[in-house]
């Protein structure tokens, strides 16, 4: 298999798909989480079930983004301009528009002693959630 470098062409327009929807567009694309009876369609597959490794808990994504760490990401917009940010925003909704499964994310405690929220992948996920 020959990896290719995707071009920047291919991100724009799939940020501009989504940038371009109402609201109203966005809200109907139905969420496809890979967990439960569709935990098979996990990408990291550590985080299936049967290795015992994770937990997965349904929480409120207000009450996460509230209590976490969430870096550098902009939770009052849902694109902010940042290329960085607005690709990864558009590559979950094409995913989810398009059918595919995307994992939960991966949410920690930081120590024992500060009991912090941390994510180990899949803030943006969260963002999109609380949205």
């Amino acid at each position: 298999m020959k990896l290719q470098k995707v071009k920047a062409e291919h991100n724009l327009d799939c940020v501009s798909l989504y940038k371009n929807k109402s609201i109203t567009e966005l809200k109907s694309i139905q969420p496809k989480w890979a967990y439960g009876v569709n935990a098979d369609k996990l990408l990291d597959y550590i985080q299936h079930p049967k290795n015992k490794e994770y937990t997965i808990f349904l929480v409120d994504p207000t009450e996460l983004i509230e209590n976490a760490d969430l870096l550098e990401l902009n939770t009052t917009k849902l694109f902010t301009g940042d290329s960085n940010n607005d690709y990864r925003i558009a590559r979950i909704f094409y995913r989810w528009e398009n059918g595919y499964f995307v994992d939960p994310p991966c949410v920690g405690i930081s120590s024992p002693i500060a009991k912090e929220l941390t994510f180990s992948d899949g803030r943006h996920r969260t963002k999109l959630c609380y949205f």
